[in-house]
């Protein structure tokens, strides 16, 4: 198995967090993070590390996807997943066709799926999307990109609201210069509105803005405070004449920087009303963010063994908050006698910051080391593949 990363232009690079590519019947699956380069943190969780053990495997009637390109969402009691992904061999996926795909939705109780595909909106042109999201209430959300149909202007974005069916409910167009701004990641507001994550142009450079639209998609402010030390944006002169670069050469590697760090944050919407931001690789931090923009509460996050880097994290069915780590290819250094040889999860308290459990995947479930939900906290949802590689199959794991 062998993972790739699909950058698909500026803005369209921002979308892909997480790529997963099946290669053959024998392949496994792995990940990759967009513009991540994991350190050793040295921090070890409290809890005891558990193993977790197969309960049931849910065999869908679709074949296996080649490719994966997207976060992985859920709803909120963990039973369905959602999903970008594609049959297509990943060399035949053109830029465009990549944001074009539907999102789909795996439904453990009914094994069906529904297709959420890229909706046309009135007077604008080229739509794609960007990214998506699942509220609490179970609904689907996409950040989508058009252009006005009639000037050419442009690109404008947008929130769109899909029916359960997977028809368009309705969409509004965040204010903001389009010229400025380049959306990377969207999170759903339990109560209205959504907090934005990518970058803000500003003259020749590049950095990296989280921004909070109300449900109308009136601009309501930029979020400041504490988190704004985990996107950082270095002068372009100090560095360039730090590194004996000129200050062209260092605006483009700023830029990099700037996209990296905007794409590589997950977000998750939770009950309390608030929208968790863990941002890092080596030392990560959870921010709480409320629907004015305002950090309520901050608090680093212990990796469960050294080397290893967050690729998914969202809230379980009954309100914790569940991260799983793993090793980036090609990039790792984590030990090879750490438990960093399996992948790992972190079930955590969203109030206090506190590691409630950690759990480790059996080795020999690799076809399944993508942890996508969990039902509760200490149930979890795998994706990966049928014994005989023929359909798209969702695992069942809980604590030995």
């Amino acid at each position: 198995m062998t993972g790739r990363i699909w950058r698909h232009g500026l803005r369209h690079a921002l979308a892909s967090l997480i790529v997963l590519v099946g290669l053959g019947a024998g392949g496994t699956w792995a990940a990759q993070l967009l513009g991540k380069s994991p350190q050793a943190s040295g921090q070890l969780a409290d809890a005891e590390t558990r193993g977790l053990s197969l309960v049931e495997s849910i065999p869908f009637p679709n074949p296996p996807p080649t490719a994966l390109i997207s976060e992985i969402k859920c709803d909120p009691k963990g039973g369905k997943i959602y999903l970008v992904q594609s049959g297509s061999p990943p060399f035949l996926m053109g830029s465009d066709g990549l944001s074009r795909y539907p999102v789909q939705r795996l439904s453990t109780g009914s094994r069906s799926t529904v297709a959420y595909p890229v909706p046309a909106l009135d007077h604008y042109r080229g739509t794609i999307r960007i990214g998506f999201d699942v509220s609490v209430d179970g609904d689907l959300y996409a950040l989508l990109e058009a252009v006005d149909a009639d000037s050419g202007t442009g690109p404008w974005f947008f929130v769109a609201k899909y029916h359960e069916d997977g028809s368009l409910d309705s969409y509004f167009k965040l204010e903001e210069q389009p010229e400025r701004l380049q959306p990377a990641r969207l999170a759903v507001f339990p109560r209205g509105g959504v907090l934005v994550t990518g970058t803000l142009k500003e003259g020749g450079s590049l950095r990296p803005f989280i921004a909070v639209f109300d449900k109308a998609g009136k601009f309501v402010t930029y979020v400041n405070g504490s988190l704004q030390t985990a996107f950082p944006a270095p002068s372009p002169k100090v560095s360039a004449e730090a590194h004996g670069r000129s200050a062209e050469d260092e605006k483009l590697k700023s830029g990099d920087r700037a996209i990296a760090i905007a794409s590589g944050s997950l977000m998750a919407g939770a009950s309390d009303g608030n929208i968790y931001l863990l941002c890092g690789t080596d030392h990560p931090r959870m921010y709480a963010v409320s629907p004015s923009g305002e950090v309520v509460r901050e608090f680093d996050v212990r990796v469960p063994a050294p080397g290893l880097t967050a690729t998914t994290m969202a809230t379980t069915g009954d309100g914790s908050l569940f991260i799983s780590f793993g090793i980036v290819q090609g990039a790792s250094v984590a030990p090879a006698s750490s438990d960093a040889t399996n992948a790992l999860i972190s079930v955590i308290n969203p109030q206090t910051g506190e590691v409630s459990a950690v759990y480790r995947l059996p080795a020999q479930a690799d076809p399944f080391s993508t942890a996508a939900c969990a039902v509760s906290s200490n149930n979890f949802l795998f994706l990966g593949v049928t014994a005989d590689y023929q359909h798209q199959q969702v695992a069942r794991y809980a604590p030995q």
